[in-house]
């Protein structure tokens, strides 16, 4: 219930900071959204190089988001288990 909660108003926030801070993905958009034509340009200049650090990026939230996701997992089973998970419970296992 709680994770539901927090990825929701994970979600409504990054919705309403995108609609704060709108992002421009190409010329047309930008000239039509300011309303003054755009005299011109400038392209990446190492395309290649930006793939690979998106590539990157998305690697790294999607290997954040899955090691989330089984450490609540594992905290399901565990307490459906009977197993009480707190950091003095921890603590006596890590000092048997």
């Amino acid at each position: 219930m709680v994770l539901a909660a927090a990825l929701g108003a994970g979600a409504a926030l990054a919705y309403g900071l995108s609609y704060l801070h709108p992002v421009v993905t190409s010329a047309t958009a930008f000239a039509q959204s300011i309303g003054v034509p755009i005299l011109g340009s400038v392209s990446a200049a190492f395309p290649q190089r930006r793939r690979v650090a998106i590539r990157r990026d998305v690697v790294k939230v999607s290997l954040a988001a899955t090691c989330l996701l089984v450490a609540f997992a594992v905290a399901v089973i565990t307490s459906q288990a009977g197993y009480r998970l707190s950091l003095t419970a921890l603590k006596q296992m890590v000092h048997l």
